[in-house]
């Protein structure tokens, strides 16, 4: 099946938190979130990737223009159904700008599956559940107002939490033993550095934490000291994975290779669908677990999220897809079904993302640019 891309088109969006948001290496009371759309055969796939500088390192001005004036005009005119092609096509028109590209290969993908009818998530890999547990994010605060913020996902039911970490081992100490002795013993606990340990500190982080059964540390040190994720997971108190550091395939090797990670925390708003396959294999080849990861995406990005999601028949721990708890909507009306509680997500049934159709030209909400 040959189908030319007509157009691609990209516009922002800015939402605010909840409340704000802080972890070890940025602080924000709101997010921008680039959105694409790309159009053939008289529909339009959409996809997003989430502006987040100082977690990395495009900004929603470098994305608008990554896609406007460099990626997208190499797409137009090309096979639709050509993913390799594209895949390469768009790193050498812009390198090393994997969220911009994230977001259109998204979009691609999303496109092929209304074409063809069938869910996204056929098109990924195929379905494995259709109910995605999902995991509260407690954001970097005293280990009081942490406590009161986990209780408050547990009750709403979640069914893991992510502890946010920062720099000192004992004030880590404090804020993980806050966190369990609120939740009690069986909510399954992962704790996130955001890049923002040296090895030493981190090592006495998995000294002092593995007392409170943590089932994985994610990114301790930053992205750079591959050597120093290889002594973190010599350690061997608690899996080490993979995030900040997890941009391509070729990361994804590069560790495995040095055995400088237990497992990768996947974000496919960071990877896109085509550099996600391969990271996948990797990780398949190695025997290491994979978790489906999140980058607060707003309700429309998170059904990206929940099509990755359903591939897992058995999950590590539940994704990372907690986006629309912690942002404040006011402009795409769209978002998943909730699962059985407030914290677990429904696959939808449709084609594509499955969160109904757009409109051919692209319509300007609100505080948009």
């Amino acid at each position: 099946m040959t189908l030319r891309i007509d157009a691609v088109s990209a516009r922002s969006i800015a939402l605010p938190f909840v409340s704000p948001y802080r972890n070890a290496r940025i602080s924000y009371d709101h997010l921008d979130y680039l959105w694409v759309e790309v159009s053939a055969g008289g529909m339009i796939g959409r996809g997003e990737a989430t502006a987040m500088p100082g977690y990395h390192s495009e900004s929603i001005v470098s994305m608008l223009e990554t896609v406007r004036g460099h990626m997208g005009p190499v797409l137009v005119g090309r096979d639709l159904f050509a993913e390799r092609e594209l895949a390469l096509t768009m790193e050498a028109a812009m390198p090393r700008n994997p969220y911009a590209r994230s977001a259109l290969d998204l979009a691609l993908v999303d496109l092929r599956a209304r074409l063809l009818n069938v869910p996204a998530a056929t098109l990924m890999g195929g379905i494995a559940r259709t109910e995605i547990p999902v995991a509260g994010i407690i954001r970097l605060d005293t280990p009081g107002r942490m406590a009161e913020n986990a209780l408050q996902c547990v009750r709403d039911g979640a069914r893991g939490l992510q502890v946010k970490l920062s720099k000192s081992a004992a004030d880590s100490l404090a804020r993980v033993k806050a966190v369990r002795d609120a939740v009690g013993a069986e909510i399954p606990l992962a704790i996130d550095g955001n890049t923002s340990f040296t090895v030493k500190e981190a090592l006495r982080v998995l000294d002092l934490v593995a007392r409170f059964d943590i089932v994985l540390f994610e990114q301790p040190v930053p992205i750079h000291d591959i050597d120093g994720m290889a002594r973190l997971v010599r350690h061997g108190s608690v899996p080490i994975f993979l995030d900040e550091g997890l941009l391509s395939a070729v990361d994804a090797l590069r560790h495995v290779s040095a055995g400088a990670a237990d497992g990768f925390a996947v974000k496919l708003n960071k990877t896109g669908v085509s550099e996600t396959r391969k990271v996948l294999a990797i990780a398949d080849a190695a025997n290491l677990p994979c978790l489906p990861g999140g980058m607060l995406e707003s309700g429309f990005g998170t059904f990206g999220g929940v099509h990755f999601a359903s591939l897992f028949g058995e999950m590590f721990f539940p994704a990372e897809l907690a986006g629309p708890m912690m942002m404040r909507d006011t402009i795409t009306g769209l978002c998943p079904s909730r699962g059985q509680t407030l914290y677990s997500w429904m696959l939808p049934d449709g084609p594509g993302w499955g969160c109904g159709p757009y409109d051919l030209a692209p319509q300007r909400a609100p505080h948009s640019e």
